[in-house]
């Protein structure tokens, strides 16, 4: 599974996998549907929240692999 950010449109991608995907995301009350980035939209910045997200990055092991090609530019 992959989830790209905020300030990527908040995408969560899966790779292989996909029911146990599914069953997991839906357990956490996320629903299917067709996601729709508003045009234009903005993204917001609060620098007060640095140090909580730099503690969240060190906390978890992520593994960082490149968008497959169709996933590049959604």
């Amino acid at each position: 599974m992959l989830w790209k950010p905020l300030q990527e449109s908040d995408l969560i991608y899966s790779y292989g996998h996909d029911n146990e995907v599914v069953d997991f995301l839906q357990a956490k009350g996320f629903k299917e549907g067709n996601p729709t980035i508003p045009s234009p939209h903005v993204h917001c910045y609060n620098q007060e929240f640095d140090e909580k997200e730099n503690e969240i990055m060190k906390y978890f092991e992520w593994l960082e692999f490149p968008l497959q090609e169709q996933h590049d530019n959604p």
